[in-house]
Formats: C-alpha cells, sequence, structure tokens
C-alpha cells in the first residue's frame, strides 16, 4: 500500500471534493437553437392559414390577389412587393410576434377593382419551467453532487487519520 504525507492527502481530498463539486454533469443546451428551416407556404386563393412556427423563424408565403401583374402591391409589414406574371406576390416575414398574426398585401387588381389577400400564421412562443405551485425553476438540483463532495471528504479525512495512527 502507498502511503502518502499529510499535505499530499489533502491535496488530493481538496482535488476530488473539487472535482465532485464542479466538474460532473452534462452541459445544459438552449432549447430550440438553431432555428428550424424555414417553411413556405404556397398560393391559394382566399385567406391562407400560414400554420405555425416558433418564435424567429422565417416563414415564406405566396398571397394570390389576383394581382396586376407588374402591379406595385402594399404588404402591411412594411414592404412593398411586384406582383408577378400570375399576379401573386411573395413575402418572407419572421416570427417576432407571439400568438396569430395577420398578413395582409393589397394592390391593384385585375380590372378596376383593388384585390386584398390574407395569410394568418401563428407564433409559438417557449414558457419557461415552472413548478407545482406556478413558480418559474430559477435555481439548480445539487443535492447528489453535495452528497458526493460529503462522501469524498469524508473518506480522506479517514486516509488522513489512518496515516495518522500508522505514524503515531
Amino acid at each position: 500500500m502507498i502511503v502518502l504525507g499529510r499535505r499530499w492527502a489533502a491535496i488530493f481530498t481538496t482535488t476530488i471534493a473539487a472535482t465532485a463539486l464542479f466538474g460532473i454533469g452534462k452541459a445544459a443546451a438552449q432549447t430550440g437553437y438553431p432555428p428550424a428551416p424555414p417553411t413556405t407556404v404556397l398560393c391559394t386563393a382566399g385567406n391562407i392559414d400560414a400554420g405555425t412556427v416558433g418564435l424567429g423563424q422565417t416563414i415564406t408565403i405566396t398571397l394570390c390577389g389576383p394581382f396586376q401583374p407588374g402591379s406595385t402591391v402594399a404588404v402591411n409589414v412594411g414592404a412593398t412587393q411586384i406582383a408577378t406574371a400570375v399576379g401573386a406576390v411573395t413575402v418572407t416575414v419572421t416570427g417576432a410576434t407571439c400568438g396569430a398574426n395577420d398578413l395582409v398585401a393589397t394592390g391593384p387588381g385585375e380590372g378596376a377593382a383593388t384585390a386584398t389577400s390574407t395569410a394568418t400564421f401563428t407564433v409559438t412562443c417557449a414558457r419557461p419551467s415552472s413548478s407545482a405551485d406556478g413558480l418559474a425553476f430559477t435555481g439548480a438540483n445539487i443535492y447528489k453532487y453535495l452528497l458526493a463532495a460529503l462522501v469524498l471528504i469524508a473518506i480522506g479525512a479517514m486516509l488522513v487519520l489512518l496515516h495518522r495512527r500508522r505514524a503515531a
């Protein structure tokens, strides 16, 4: 059996305890990162239900007026688009507001009428994890690491005592 000096026993015990407290555990990763690939919704007549995207994800929606081909179409997200040869405009937006969102395009339609096309999409936002009483959980479960550290400290103390008895 290898007999260590008191100083080395203390260093060994401290190292093991520090490793147990700070070095064990898996890394926590942010959920929902990276964002999913963009969603594309094709042109259909009338109101479009474009589905659901996550917060920060992009969605591409094609709105059919039918708009006059080549005309400038105003979109309620602060953009203007040029209508294609089939009278449609394609808009890409990022889900920034949780809940239901409407995308409305208005422009000159075929003939003298004004054409309007609407798409609705929902942005989902993740809720923080909560406990049974509804409060958010903001701590860490360290009981198993604390128990492991205490066991290692006790083993180190026993080794020191054993070494002292043999030396005496």
